[in-house]
């Protein structure tokens, strides 16, 4: 698994996605594992048995549905902070000037630094260590930019312009 970008991040703001990634998965691991095994005992002690009569009807339980009202509202709490402090991480203010600017167009992608009169095709060259704010924009039609680890992936939508944090912790292709 760690051949994939996406699960090796080489910037803080791709680790921070990654982490909060892993930590939902684990929540959500932990919530099935209590599911599976209560639908387990309730299959096994349930269970009808020859020669039984009707089981008694029981109408609410207020120490148990508060129970499984509250719990779930807590973990959504949680998943809900985990996911605040991964998108300030992640995401820039939009108040700063950007480095350099991605242009998507059909079939290629433009790319301006802001330091230097420089324009690419197809390539970006950022140092590393450094943190880079990015804009980017579309042409013509929906693009999407993404380099799986540094960062989370952007829609570019024509006539709208977006922001990402670019950073390499340290030289790479």
């Amino acid at each position: 698994m760690q051949d994939l970008p996406v699960f090796n991040p080489a910037s803080p703001e791709a680790k921070a996605i990654s982490d909060l990634f892993f930590a939902v998965l684990v929540i959500c691991g932990v919530v099935l594992a209590i599911v599976t095994g209560i639908v387990a005992y309730s299959l096994v002690r349930c269970r009808a048995r020859p020669g039984a009569t009707e089981p008694r009807q029981v109408f609410g339980n207020r120490s148990l549905e508060l129970l499984w009202t509250g719990v779930p509202i807590l973990v959504l709490v949680w998943i809900f902070a985990l996911t605040v402090r991964a998108m300030r991480a992640a995401d820039p203010s939009g108040t700063e000037p950007s480095d350099l600017t991605v242009i998507g167009h059909q079939w290629w992608w433009e790319v301006r630094y802001a330091a230097s009169p420089v324009v690419t095709a197809n390539e970006i060259h950022i140092p590393a260590g450094q943190r880079l704010l990015v804009r980017v924009q579309s042409a013509d039609v929906i693009h999407d930019f993404w380099a799986p680890q540094l960062g989370r992936k952007m829609d570019m939508v024509p006539g709208l312009t977006n922001q990402i944090w670019l950073h390499a912790d340290k030289p790479g292709t």
